[in-house]
């Protein structure tokens, strides 16, 4: 074996170190970003539970109304009925929608089973660094596919919450207005 030999055999070893850990990385990064994930959800229910208050005080106020012959007053508690129910529908919808989130995720695994009835590791190293890295490349294509969905879901949440705290604002200002008729 000539030198040059020796060289390329071992940048292709580091090439294939360099390879697999890169992999493993990526693999890890997807179990990472759906502990980031969880994270974010238990602080939007944290947020629920603040909004959740303002909301039965808003349910409150709704229970001290009176009827009046003015047709003003009228169509704003009707106004404020109609606004009421979107905004707890939403609120109930948000909740279930987080606690699905909550459920835990199968991600897919290397199956190192598989590798040892398969005898990879008696394999050369090129061959091993090959079958595992196509196994752990399947694993991340599916996990990344599996958290994109969660992820959408947790951005709909995000668009959710928001509504439900400018509904909220805004069955506080007509309230006020009912009030002063």
């Amino acid at each position: 074996m000539t030198t040059e030999t020796t060289k390329n055999e071992e940048n292709c070893d580091t090439s294939e170190d360099i390879v697999f850990d890169a992999m493993k990385e990526e693999y890890e990064h997807c179990v990472k970003r759906s502990e980031k994930l969880d994270n974010k959800i238990y602080i939007l229910l944290t947020v629920c539970a603040f909004i959740f208050v303002l909301l039965t005080s808003i349910i409150e106020k709704a229970s001290t109304f009176q009827m009046s012959q003015d047709m003003t007053k009228i169509s704003l508690i009707i106004i404020y009925w109609l606004l009421l129910l979107v905004d707890v529908v939403i609120f109930c919808v948000l909740l279930e929608k987080l606690v699905v989130l909550l459920g835990s995720i199968e991600f897919q695994r290397l199956d190192i089973n598989n590798i040892m009835e398969l005898n990879i590791i008696e394999k050369n190293p090129r061959t091993a660094v090959k079958y595992i890295g196509a196994n752990y490349m399947q694993c991340v294509e599916n996990n990344h596919t599996i958290l994109e969905k969660r992820y959408e879901v947790f951005n709909t949440c995000v668009r959710f919450l928001v509504l439900n705290v400018l509904l909220s604002l805004s069955l506080s200002f007509v309230c006020v207005f009912i009030f002063m008729k």
